[in-house]
């Protein structure tokens, strides 16, 4: 016999059944979505720093592209954590959280706000973009609670 087709215990062969019908929490496609919002941050970023256009479309790509890599970020640390270490999700996410502030504030502090910023333009792209990004999340988490809520028990 081969290694890999050893007999198993019944509840190795009933955990390793379990582990395979059961799919992943955070399935590839979260990870490769989150790539490509983080990519498309980078893109909407760059746009708004190198391209000379009207300060209203500028500001929104700012605002958008902060909030696309931010949500990234996050759903890529969770994804990563949720996999790897469950109980480390939260504190991982907290850190990323305080990381986020101290860049930002980093900005903030000494570059500030660019001439050309629209502040309007930017507070209501950063809005909309952020109430689209919990929505999205929302939908995630559901899904994720879903997978990994027991069965109920049979009524009697």
């Amino acid at each position: 016999m081969t290694p890999d087709r050893a007999p198993r215990s019944s509840e190795e062969s009933a955990a390793h059944d379990a582990a395979r019908s059961r799919p992943p929490s955070y399935a590839r496609g979260v990870r490769a979505g989150a790539v490509m919002f983080l990519i498309l941050g980078v893109i909407l970023l760059t746009l708004s720093a190198v391209v000379d256009m009207l300060s209203a479309p500028r500001s929104a790509l700012l605002g958008a592209g902060i909030i696309a890599v931010s949500s990234a970020a996050t759903a890529l640390v969770a994804a990563q954590m949720y996999r790897v270490a469950p109980a480390a999700t939260a504190p991982a996410l907290a850190a990323l959280y305080l990381l986020k502030v101290l860049v930002l504030g980093w900005f903030l502090l000494f570059l500030g706000a660019p001439p050309w910023l629209a502040p309007r333009v930017f507070a209501v792209t950063v809005l909309v973009c952020l109430v689209l990004a919990l929505a999205s999340f929302t939908v995630l988490t559901r899904g994720v609670t879903r997978q990994d809520a027991p069965e109920p028990a049979p009524h009697a």
